[in-house]
Parts: structure tokens; C-alpha cells; sequence
């Protein structure tokens, strides 16, 4: 993969637009390089387990609200390459968000068993009304617990317990 892969979505969360980078890269990670195959869909129909479109939908939310991009650290892994990227998740006009993914470095690796040992999901705790999350040191923002590194963006399931936090 080289340059950046650049997707936008609408106010309904449908992918609207996606940039030449986009069809090699679906194509890599096993999905359909045609980019009329996503165009029109909503995002969270392509993210894998509820615990991620939480937690993406979480991040959506913070941009819009806040009118301000945010850049987080990600694993994308194809079955032959660990890619360690960067998101920034930037708010548009009319409610639309871009998203723009770069490459920082990858790694050859195994081929990976499809159907193997399934990943230990990692465990969050949102809370059902602000959508702030728990970290460590108290309820914050999801996009400052993922910068501290408290949760990992990567291939791993997301296990989300909902709770209200202290102040709502």
C-alpha cells in the first residue's frame, strides 16, 4: 500500500465518496475493489464486531460534536501484512466525516489461518449517554483514552459494557 486511503461519509454514515487508493486496498485486505460496492452502504456495514462500530461511531460522534479532526493510532492487518497506521477522522460540511488513513510501516508476515484461535477481545466500558469511556484514571472522551493507548484500535473483537458514568 502506498499513499493514503481516503473515504468520506454523509451525514446518514453512507459512504459517499472514496479516493483511487481505496480499490487496491480493499482488494488487499480480501474485499471488493470496486468502489460501487460500498458507495451508497453505511459504514458500520463494514466493520466487523459491534464492540469497533461502537467504538468508531463513539469517535464519529466526538468529531462532529466537536468540529474538530482527531488522528489515532491503528493495526489493519491483511493476512500477509501487519500494517501499523494512522486515522485522522476530520468533520466536512452537512454532517459528512473523512476519514484519511496513511501507512506508517508494515511487516511481511505467516499467512494467517483463516478460522484459527479466535482473538481475546479487549473490554470497554461506555457510558450509555455522554459516550464518554473508562480509562484508568477516570471518564474521558474516547478519543483521548485511544491517544493514551488505554485501548488498541487493531483486528482484536471489542466487548463494550454499557453503564452510566458519574456524571450523568
Amino acid at each position: 500500500m502506498s499513499g493514503s486511503v481516503i473515504y468520506c461519509i454523509d451525514g446518514d454514515d453512507r459512504i459517499s465518496e472514496v479516493n483511487e487508493g481505496w480499490p487496491r486496498f480493499a482488494e488487499e485486505n480480501g474485499g471488493v475493489g470496486d468502489p460501487a460496492a460500498v458507495l451508497g452502504r453505511s459504514l458500520w456495514d463494514f466493520i466487523a464486531d459491534e464492540g469497533n462500530r461502537s467504538l468508531y461511531r463513539c469517535m464519529v460522534h466526538e468529531v462532529r460534536q466537536k468540529a474538530a479532526p482527531i488522528t489515532v493510532p491503528f493495526r489493519c492487518d491483511s493476512p500477509t501484512i501487519e500494517r501499523h497506521m494512522t486515522m485522522t477522522i476530520a468533520p466536512g460540511s452537512l454532517g459528512e466525516v473523512v476519514f484519511v488513513s496513511a501507512l506508517q510501516y508494515a511487516f511481511e508476515r505467516q499467512p494467517q489461518p483463516v478460522g484459527g484461535a479466535p482473538e481475546e477481545a479487549q473490554t470497554i466500558v461506555e457510558c450509555e449517554s455522554c459516550h464518554r469511556l473508562w480509562a484508568g484514571n477516570g471518564w474521558q472522551d474516547c478519543w483521548e483514552v485511544i491517544r493514551q493507548g488505554d485501548i488498541e484500535i487493531d483486528d482484536r473483537p471489542i466487548k463494550v459494557l454499557h453503564t452510566r458514568c458519574s456524571r450523568c
